[in-house]
């Protein structure tokens, strides 16, 4: 009786990790399935680009006059800030600086040249207005191709980059 008692325990011991795997469809990854930082970086970088999309509406969105487009670039600013200072938050990938922060940048980059013909259109600067009008288109087109070939789906569709900003 003991030693048919010992078999059965045995055999529940052996057999217990095999059927407790089976069926499990949420269990980790194998190391070989495992995503790799970068992977890592774009998911969530993307998760940030669908907000900062929708956010964006207001300014692709606004009537094509200078005091219109002026007050939905100041509504939008506050989302730009919140992507750059996210994507900056996030790990980067090894090897990937270059790249990584040609992405990043043009976030700064748009920041200022928004805030440049927001003020431009409320105080009548030409200068700044002149200057803002000329560089956002590319700023923009820029870092939706830093986007595109770092894998940044969403990011390289924010859809600001075809806009001209009205003088």
């Amino acid at each position: 009786m003991l030693k048919r008692q010992v078999v059965i325990i045995v055999a529940v011991a052996l057999i217990a990790p095999v059927v407790s795997a089976c069926g499990n469809d949420h269990e980790a990854k194998t190391p070989s399935q495992a995503l790799t930082p970068r992977e890592v970086y774009v998911r969530q970088g993307n998760v940030i680009c669908t907000r900062l999309k929708r956010e964006l509406a207001p300014l692709r969105d606004a009537p094509v006059d200078r005091e219109a487009v002026a007050k939905a670039a100041a509504a939008v600013l506050p989302a730009f800030e919140r992507a750059e200072a996210s994507f900056k938050q996030m790990a980067t990938p090894p090897g990937d600086s270059i790249p990584v922060l040609a992405f990043v940048s043009g976030f700064a980059d748009q920041i200022v040249t928004l805030n440049n013909y927001r003020r431009g259109v409320q105080d009548d600067e030409g200068d700044l207005l002149r200057g803002a009008i000329s560089q956002f288109p590319g700023l923009a087109r820029r870092q939706e191709q830093n986007a595109q070939g770092y894998g940044l789906k969403v990011c390289s569709d924010l859809g600001v980059a075809d806009m001209t900003l009205p003088s």
